[in-house]
């Protein structure tokens, strides 16, 4: 028997399926279960799932790609070690074949999943060479056990079994947790805040599955969040359509991960690891790698050697942090803040040189915050204002003077009392994080994308019009997500973000709100808006280390091409864009009752087409990627970016202060919270970009007939979709070209872009 070798990428299964008999074979039924929700557990080779771990050991695997290694101890088999490599996949006949590597006999190992009924068949099967046949009997007896596993999952966690049962078994993983003997309360509140959380979100989704929801066929009715209040805010579904509701898998998995982490992280480092009451900067450490091996929370690099306390680590984050969307070019000395424009220190560091030379840059809050309160629910933060340059090359910045309050004292590096600088440091990253998470975040990303989805279902789905199907996917559970967190992180009844966060939930929103004030939708795509920031593109400027413009432009420039191979197929001509009634009365909704700042009443042309689809998908995506997929690891731990700072910066006194109090400052109950929030919130979520490219393996959970339907339209625009993975696979090259050299930014690798704003 020959085993085909594998080839470095493998498109087609005819390249790596065997047709000899195999050595073994094990086959079995998931019964009651669809193929699409059994291959969504499977097909995954970079994870395994959580009832392997007694099987597994120290699994390690990076990416989820062809020609990817993965490697784990076999506790059952004297924990023997193993790596494999995934040879190929086809996520339309659902199937795919791993080979060992370095065995000391060759394996190939296929899984196929087939559709039977309402049932799904597994058929886990090897090709061996070896003469040792003890082997074959228990590669079967392990496949055999294989599929008793995804079974007993399935009867555990029943697809489209509604909501109650999952929410149940997240209620007894925390009655669970209870039980633990511990010496201090603060576990009980934790776990006490986990199940407020549960049973809003119980109550929640079982309204919305017992209402009369919005018929899909009908158009759906728009409502404001609070015109009185808050005037400037975009519009929201006056009433989520059941179509939009999220699938309950996804609910499930998004509660049950919260919970499981509750109980591997808070229950060790509370009961074993340290004493919580005593503040320090190993405690943050110990808030990691407490779970089941490795895979619960790894332990962020900026914490280790104290990384996150350098000055290039700070500015690092500027340029490709979580929020790299704030910094601006000087271009004139009254920019500046007059006491720091005149002032000794910075005037010694020959501010107005910079300037002239344009290397001086800029992040300031005094305006953006106007109107706020500095302290709230014992929570305080500054409106400070950030100078940094950049050095001759164009390939570092450097920090020119932080001021926390206008007229204030001026932070510096190589101060004498070095603390206060860093904690300087600190402050200015709270500031930042509330404008990130509540306007940049929120607004800008979740509540702009809204009344869009809702114009391009009434205008353009609703009548079959090609571009409701196009942008379809790129709406997929955003009234969704969006409903989840206006019931929950900005609820007006005891919102999760009014202790949480230094602004609380109140002043969070007005902040939204008054940036809607300037809000304006054409000017909202990556190009128009780097250019407000006085950005050209690279190379354009002298910055050749600001990797969120790097990349972002190739996914800007990829979607543009996209979005002009469908206006191109559609529309030969402007004059069939002026004359397309359905495409203009999609512009007025959007213009009028939408109310979207800036939308054009009617469109033109078809270059101004183009224009839109393209910054509706790269807010949908691209920007909302940035903004959410890079809250683990920046926003993972206080001390980095705190979302809230138990008090002010200690008076001046001629002394430096201890690390125990910038410890202490950041460090209180909110911290276990922001953790967990960015590290669920930085979980993946298909289908991404790179997907989307290749529609034939795209897979919704829970969604199949969209899921049908998509690949229905694409198939039919093959050209379009063709245009995008060209587009997209020459962005990835360029990117890893540039991750060679460090600091790595993966979060706009078109493997990793959310294709729509679903979490």
């Amino acid at each position: 028997m020959e085993i085909p070798a594998p080839k470095q990428v493998c498109t087609e299964p005819g390249v790596w399926l065997i047709r000899d008999q195999p050595t073994a074979i094990a086959k079995g039924t998931i019964d009651g279960v669809d193929v699409a929700a059994v291959w969504e557990l499977i097909a995954p080779f970079n994870t395994l799932p959580d009832w392997w771990l007694g099987t597994y050991s120290n699994f390690k695997c990076d990416k989820d790609d062809i020609g990817e290694h993965r490697s784990f101890n076999l506790v059952n088999a004297d924990n023997m070690y193993v790596t494999e490599t995934l040879v190929g996949r086809d996520h339309q006949t659902h199937c795919f074949r791993y080979d060992a590597v370095d065995a000391p006999f060759s394996v190939a190992t296929i899984v196929s999943l087939k559709q039977v009924g309402r049932s799904t068949e597994v058929t886990w099967q090897s090709w061996t060479k070896s003469d040792n046949k003890e082997i074959f009997s228990k590669q079967q007896h392990g496949y055999k056990c294989g599929i008793e596993q995804i079974q007993r999952h399935f009867k555990e966690f029943p697809p489209q079994s509604g909501y109650c049962f999952h929410f149940q078994f997240a209620k007894n993983l925390v009655e669970g947790a209870r039980k633990v003997e511990t010496n201090t309360q603060r576990t009980f509140a934790v776990l006490e805040g986990v199940s407020i959380v549960q049973a809003k979100l119980e109550t929640i989704f079982k309204a919305l599955v017992d209402a009369d929801a919005q018929d899909a066929t009908k158009p759906w009715e728009y409502s404001d969040i609070d015109a009185t209040t808050f005037p400037n805010l975009p519009r929201i579904v006056k009433e989520l359509p059941k179509s939009e509701i999220l699938p309950p898998q996804k609910v499930a998995l998004m509660l049950q991960s919260i919970t499981e982490f509750v109980m591997t992280v808070v229950k060790p480092f509370y009961t074993k690891q340290l004493d919580p009451n005593k503040v320090s900067g190993e405690m943050y450490k110990r808030y990691f790698n407490q779970g089941i091996g490795d895979n619960v929370v790894k332990l962020p690099e900026l914490l280790k050697n104290n990384v996150w306390r350098t000055d290039d680590e700070f500015c690092t984050q500027l340029l490709q942090g979580v929020n790299p969307l704030m910094l601006r070019v000087v271009c004139n000395i009254d920019d500046i803040p007059k006491s720091m424009a005149e002032s000794k220190e910075m005037n010694e560091a020959g501010i107005v040189s910079l300037v002239k030379e344009q290397r001086l840059y800029m992040i300031s809050y005094p305006k953006l915050f106007e109107g706020l309160e500095n302290e709230k629910n014992g929570n305080y933060f500054y409106f400070p204002t950030l100078l940094v340059y950049r050095d001759d090359a164009g390939t570092k910045l450097s920090v020119l003077g932080i001021q926390l309050e206008e007229g204030g004292h001026i932070y510096q590096p190589g101060s004498k009392f070095p603390n206060r600088y860093l904690l300087a440091k600190v402050h200015f990253a709270c500031a930042d994080n509330q404008y990130h998470q509540f306007v940049l975040h929120l607004g800008f990303a979740h509540l702009a994308t809204a009344p869009l989805a809702i114009a391009s279902h009434n205008a353009l789905e609703r009548t079959g019009h090609p571009l409701g199907a196009f942008l379809k996917p790129h709406f997929r559970d955003t009234l969704g997500i969006n409903y989840l967190a206006l019931q929950t992180l900005v609820a007006k009844d005891k919102p999760i973000t009014d202790t949480t966060f230094s602004a609380g939930t109140e002043q969070g929103v007005k902040m939204v709100d008054h940036a809607f004030k300037e809000y304006n939708f054409m000017a909202s795509g990556l190009e128009e808006e780097l250019k407000r920031r006085g950005f050209g593109r690279p190379g354009t400027d002298g910055l050749k280390a600001y990797r969120y413009r790097d990349d972002g432009f190739l996914i800007w420039d990829a979607l543009t091409a996209y979005c002009g191979a469908m206006v191109d197929e559609l529309y030969p001509t402007d004059e069939d864009v002026r004359n397309d009634e359905v495409l203009q009365s999609w512009a007025t909704e959007c213009a009028s009752k939408a109310k979207i700042k800036g939308f054009p009443a009617t469109l033109d042309s078809k270059k101004q087409l183009t224009t839109c689809l393209t910054t509706i998908i790269w807010t949908a995506s691209a920007l909302h990627s940035v903004l959410n997929y890079t809250q683990y690891p920046f926003c993972a731990t206080p001390i980095n970016r705190p979302a809230a700072m138990k008090g002010k910066m200690p008076e001046e006194n001629g002394k430096d202060i201890d690390m125990d109090h910038i410890y202490h400052q950041a460090q209180h109950q909110a911290t276990f919270f922001q953790m967990a929030l960015s590290w669920l919130l930085s979980t993946p979520e298909p289908p991404t970009l790179d997907v989307i490219a290749r529609p034939d393996s795209v897979v919704m959970a829970g969604q199949e007939e969209e899921t049908a339907a998509f690949k229905s339209f694409a198939a039919e625009h093959r050209r379009v979709y063709d245009t995008l993975k060209a587009q997209l696979d020459e962005a990835k090259k360029t990117i890893e070209e540039r991750n060679k050299t460090k600091p790595v930014y993966n979060v706009l690798l078109p493997s990793q872009v959310a294709a729509s704003i679903n979490i």
